[in-house]
């Protein structure tokens, strides 16, 4: 699938759509996949769904309608120039964000 394929395939899954165009000639779509936050007060993981681009990092919570999935969009996080996001195979982990020469924590997800 060719890179405005997968921009236009995850434009019309999200709800309510971002106020920019996400099928833009610089944007890269880099990742995706589900990704669990532990909630301490209600003691249980809580499931998203996260969207990586070049210049965007969009966190979404799956909504399941008939027989296709929707997106609803909860955050969205302009990545700066300087981040750096690469592929991680090794651990717990399949991609590393990283701001080098700041104080950001070298693995942020």
């Amino acid at each position: 699938m060719s890179q405005e394929d997968q921009l236009e395939r995850i434009w019309r899954s999200l709800k309510p759509k971002p106020s920019f165009n996400l099928v833009e000639q610089t944007r890269l779509f880099l990742k995706e996949g589900p990704i669990g936050f532990y909630d301490e007060k209600a003691r249980l993981i809580k499931n998203y769904h996260i969207f990586c681009f070049n210049d965007y990092l969009l966190l979404c919570k799956p909504e399941q309608n008939s027989n296709n999935v929707t997106y609803r969009l909860k955050v969205l996080v302009t990545l700066q120039a300087c981040v750096k996001v690469e592929d991680e195979k090794s651990g717990w982990s399949d991609f590393r964000a990283s701001s080098p020469g700041s104080n950001v924590p070298d693995n942020i997800l």
